[in-house]
């Protein structure tokens, strides 16, 4: 095979991952015309920086490499990244997406920008920036639709058995991200956002992990690229079937030493199972051969959910923006001096604990040793309290917590699409969030067909196991302890606004989270191939 290509291609994001800024449209129509000039303006820079680093020869012509490495996200391209410090080492990404500068111009290098299209509303999708893939039915969603350590650690490390993600193996690899802070899981703290502080400007896999690098000529970066195909020779992975654009017409990428599928939660095990990885069974009901039977393949799905109260408050949030001047006020400041509300992705602080002894109900003495106690008294249900299952959380490693708080400048209500759900009448909006970062429910990702062109089917199973239900109630009243805390006093406006004190009992509670919450998009497990995969 002949490799025709020898130049870096410049600027790639993963579709998936890659998110339109929050933009107020539906509020300010003068910022379509500052929109339409800003894209104009980054296009032409991309085309710029494309001519001075250089082009991919050929995108249809077939090639080899050292490493072929299928997705261009915030894991491959650092992969991409670190592999190519070695001038002899050649690497090759897929990317089924790209520039995102050429979809949506600069906005998404604007902080207060991150949260646009991620609603669970089919319709709060833009196809140019992301799969617009969608679950099946949800039982723990009300029957719905949704878009969509140390000790942690050694316990990852014992299950797919394989020491070298122990603590000790990896922890050399986090000090190598600056300002990541060490010590103790459960408490609170400012967080770490990817902004560089330089310019103000959100960060990127391409910003941190490609565009310093373009100018090495053994990265090769194949943008608007689909892995059809993984393909192999017995057990060995030995390149990957790509078609580019619109062309249905497939060439091969080679790998002389290695094939890493760096796809995404969704498509990593939908490529691996339409290439013969995977259930057997799954397989051979779409007429694929199975070379390597692996069940865990797009089984063991986690998430974590999360779902908030919101209260009028008196202070300035990102609500402002959407009255009077104060968008294209803000957006002259931040333009200026990288400085205002549009710095902020908000979320900005975080609390994390285990969930305090009051709020556990039948849980066994030894089990309540240590844990802490709260002045805001609340108590289950009997009908739900029996549902607590002690040893999924005993489980836990001993410095895992169970429940995060964070905040958001805004209102959300349902989460469905919060720019459409907006309230404008003259206050401003907060809301705190409780989210379940100890998720026991399971889910799966399993292929509709053997093409990669057809939708996964995406199962989360959210909120199945109780243990669940119980931790999301109990983060409910930790929210609404937060709230009613005199500290409060002064910053809270009137009574509780979303979802009200009429949610009283603990299934209103969990019927109005089940309607409200969000994921977190931190979906992980749908890949193993290790002990017992």
């Amino acid at each position: 095979m002949t490799d025709t290509m020898s130049h870096p291609a410049c600027a790639v994001y993963s579709n998936f991952v890659a998110k339109r800024p929050f933009i107020y449209d539906d509020f300010n129509p003068k910022l379509r015309q500052l929109e339409s000039a800003c894209f104009l303006a980054i296009l032409c820079a991309s085309y710029l920086i494309s001519i001075a680093c250089g082009l991919v020869i050929s995108r249809t012509g077939n090639a080899t490499f050292d490493y072929v490495i299928v997705g261009g996200g915030n894991a491959g391209l650092a992969i991409a990244s670190r592999l190519s410090e070695q001038p002899l080492v050649r690497a090759a990404v897929i990317e089924a997406g790209d520039y995102y500068e050429s979809t949506s111009g600069n906005f998404s290098g604007i902080p207060a920008n991150d949260v646009y299209y991620n609603g669970k509303d089919g319709k709060d999708t833009n196809p140019l920036l992301d799969w617009s893939f969608t679950t099946t039915t949800q039982e723990g969603f009300n029957d719905e639709v949704a878009r969509k350590d140390e000790g942690a650690l050694q316990q990852w490390a014992e299950q797919v058995g394989d020491p070298s993600w122990s603590y000790d193996n990896v922890s050399p690899y986090y000090s190598k991200i600056d300002g990541l802070p060490t010590g103790a899981l459960n408490g609170s703290a400012f967080l770490i956002s990817a902004i560089n502080h330089t310019d103000g400007h959100r960060d990127s896999s391409e910003t941190a992990f490609l565009r310093p690098f373009l100018g090495r000529p053994n990265l090769v970066v194949f943008s608007t690229s689909l892995a059809e195909k993984v393909l192999s020779n017995g057990n060995r992975a030995e390149g990957v079937q790509v078609t580019s654009g619109n062309s249905t017409t497939p060439f091969t990428i080679s790998a002389s030493k290695e094939v890493i599928v760096s796809a995404g939660i969704f498509q990593s095990p939908q490529l691996l199972q339409v290439s013969g990885v995977g259930p057997a069974r799954l397989l051979s009901q779409h007429g694929i051969k199975a070379f390597s039977d692996r069940p865990g393949v797009g089984h063991g799905m986690q998430d974590h959910t999360f779902y908030g109260i919101t209260y009028r408050v008196n202070m300035q949030t990102g609500t402002s923006l959407i009255y009077g001047d104060n968008l294209q006020k803000a957006i002259v400041e931040f333009d200026a001096e990288q400085a205002g509300i549009l710095t902020s992705p908000g979320g900005d602080f975080a609390a994390y604990e285990k969930i305090p002894q009051n709020l556990r109900y039948n849980f066994s003495r030894s089990a309540q040793q240590g844990m802490s106690h709260h002045l805001c008294k609340y108590s289950f249900d009997s009908h739900l309290g029996s549902y607590m299952n002690l040893p999924d959380l005993a489980a836990l490693p001993s410095d895992w917590p169970e429940l995060e708080y964070f905040s958001l400048p805004a209102y959300v209500g349902d989460f469905q699409n919060p720019i459409a759900e907006g309230i404008v009448d003259g206050y401003q909006y907060a809301t705190l969030m409780a989210v379940n970062i100890a998720p026991m429910s399971r889910g799966n990702i399993s292929i509709s067909s053997k093409s990669m062109h057809d939708q996964p089917l995406i199962n989360p199973n959210w909120f199945t196991n109780p243990t669940d239900v119980e931790t999301v109630i109990a983060g409910f009243k930790r929210l609404r302890c937060i709230f009613e805390n005199p500290a409060m006093q002064g910053v809270t406006i009137g009574p509780e606004y979303y979802p009200g004190k009429n949610v009283t009992s603990d299934a209103q509670i969990l019927q109005y989270i089940k309607r409200a919450f969000n994921t977190m998009y931190h979906a992980s497990s749908t890949n193993k191939n290790g002990q017992g995969g």
